[in-house]
């Protein structure tokens, strides 16, 4: 995924969430996106850890 990607987030208690990547800082644990979501145009960072499995909370949008 890069910059500008169309994204799914998974929320706590929601369905999937439509956002877009603003920004993408790598870890060694993981990659945290900056992700734009229509509530939240400023955008707001989620973090997957490499090891996360189904605990993956942003994933490439499958058009």
């Amino acid at each position: 995924m890069k910059i500008n990607d169309s994204v799914l987030v998974k929320t706590d208690g929601e369905q999937m969430r439509e956002g877009i990547i603003r920004l993408i800082e790598p870890f060694n644990e993981g990659i945290m996106y900056l992700i734009e979501l229509p509530e939240y145009p400023t955008g707001i960072w989620f973090f997957n850890e490499s090891t996360a499995g189904a605990g993956t909370y942003v994933m490439p949008k499958c058009e």
